[in-house]
Parts: structure tokens; C-alpha cells; sequence
């Protein structure tokens, strides 16, 4: 039976329900997306795929910053960016060019590659990230996100 609706008796029946239509895995993966930046950079015969940190990402970056932070801890903290950032090296994940790859959590491993890079390497990829998270901070402003 079909809902019928009267403005002085209200409401007859049953009301038809609707389903929404799922969310399909490519959308989300959009929305997900929507705003990284992800580029490569080449240091001598090495191409590095970075990307920009999401919300989540950037927030864990305080517990390693902690509350005093010190040299120790903002090498640490460089250190732990890079991990998140760079995603592949010469086409390979960078964690699995590790060589005890299968014994430990990507980002520790991860960690460890980038701590024994040369202090150029790691500097270039430092400036390369944060120039990759200023374009994406620029990309939509508060007047561009109005008009939209």
C-alpha cells in the first residue's frame, strides 16, 4: 500500500523506503584523496614518489614531537614525515627495500633506510615535502571552497 499524505488527516499507509545508493570504493578513494599531492622528485639516479600527509598523518606527528621538543626529537619528527611521505623509490615501496623487511612495521623500517641516507638526501627530501605541502595548502581557499 502506498503512503498517503492529507493535509488535515495526516498520513495513510506505509511509507515507501528508499535506498540510498552505496558509496562505490572509487568515490571514496576520491574523497579520500581529494587535495593530496603527490609528485616525484629524482636525487642522483633515484626517483622518490612523495605525497602529502593526510589529517590523521599529521596528528600523530605531535606524539612525536612530544612536549620539549629538542634536536633529537625534530630529527626524529623529519624522520617520521619522510617515512609517511615517501611511498616508492625507483618504482619499489621503500619499506621493502629493507633488508629484514618481513620482521617490522613499515614506518620503522622505513625509518631506519632514511636515518642512514646521506644528511643532502634527507635535507632535499625535507624541502621537497614541505614545497609539495605548501602547493597543497594553497589549492583551495576559503573563497575557492565558497564558490565551489
Amino acid at each position: 500500500m502506498a503512503e498517503v499524505k492529507h493535509g488535515t488527516f495526516g498520513v495513510a499507509g506505509m511509507a515507501k523506503t528508499v535506498e540510498k545508493p552505496k558509496m562505490s570504493e572509487i568515490d571514496l578513494k576520491s574523497l579520500i584523496e581529494l587535495g593530496c599531492v603527490k609528485e616525484e622528485i629524482k636525487i642522483g639516479t633515484m626517483v622518490f614518489v612523495m605525497r602529502t600527509l593526510n589529517a590523521t598523518e599529521k596528528f600523530d606527528l605531535a606524539s612525536v614531537l612530544g612536549d620539549n621538543p629538542d634536536a633529537t626529537k625534530m630529527f626524529d619528527l623529519n624522520l617520521h614525515i619522510l617515512a609517511q611521505s615517501i611511498e616508492t623509490v625507483n618504482g619499489q615501496k621503500l619499506e621493502d627495500l629493507h633488508p629484514n623487511k618481513d620482521t617490522g612495521e613499515p614506518i620503522f623500517l622505513k625509518k631506519q633506510i632514511i636515518a642512514a641516507m646521506q644528511t643532502p638526501v634527507i635535507q632535499k627530501l625535507i624541502e621537497f615535502y614541505t614545497q609539495i605541502t605548501e602547493r597543497a595548502d594553497a589549492q583551495f581557499s576559503v573563497e575557492q571552497i565558497k564558490n565551489s
